[in-house]
């Protein structure tokens, strides 16, 4: 929760569809250099980016379909899924991803939702400074505030108003 993606569900996923698709191509124009020995290397981007742009479902939609096309696509016997020569390297190889997977997914939603949370409140905070300005402005008296050490940081008009009769100047103050 927390995030605001106004964008269709279609659209999310699809993102994160397309992203797969052109990161499996360039795990595929790797292949010469790395040949079986990454599958997956691409995929973790592609996870990144369908959970920072989409959220948490289009993330793991990304891991489960970078599980996929690694497998079929990467790993030996090439161009099928094969569970019959299961073995403990490609279990692990597997698990790890989806391991790595789900960290980013989970890591990369968090991090958005929290931005959000951050700006929402910077938002938030600055609509409260105005109003209080705006309080503060009205007040007829002369009227100062200083923080916690003593140091000026407001005063509205009939205090600056009150140093100018005096000949100081207010903004000086500050």
């Amino acid at each position: 929760g927390g995030k605001s993606n106004s964008s269709p569900w279609w659209v999310l996923f699809g993102g994160a569809l397309i992203s797969l698709a052109a990161l499996a191509l360039v795990r595929d124009l790797l292949d010469p250099v790395v040949g079986i020995a990454y599958p997956f290397v691409t995929c973790y981007a592609a996870i990144a980016i369908a959970a920072w742009f989409g959220g948490l479902g289009p993330g793991l939609f990304a891991l489960l379909l970078g599980l996929l096309a690694g497998n079929y696509f990467f790993v030996s016997p090439r161009y099928a899924l094969t569970f019959h020569e299961v073995n403990l390297t490609g279990v692990i190889g597997n698990f790890a991803f989806c391991a790595t997977g789900l960290v980013i997914c989970g890591a990369l939603t968090a991090l958005h939702s929290a931005s959000f949370r951050a700006e929402s409140s910077s938002v938030a905070l600055a609509d409260a400074e105005r109003r209080v300005t705006r309080v503060l402005e009205s007040i007829t008296d002369a009227l100062y505030a200083v923080d916690a050490n003593g140091c000026l940081i407001h005063m509205n008009g009939a205090a600056k108003r009150l140093l100018v009769e005096r000949g100081l100047d207010p903004d000086g103050l500050f």
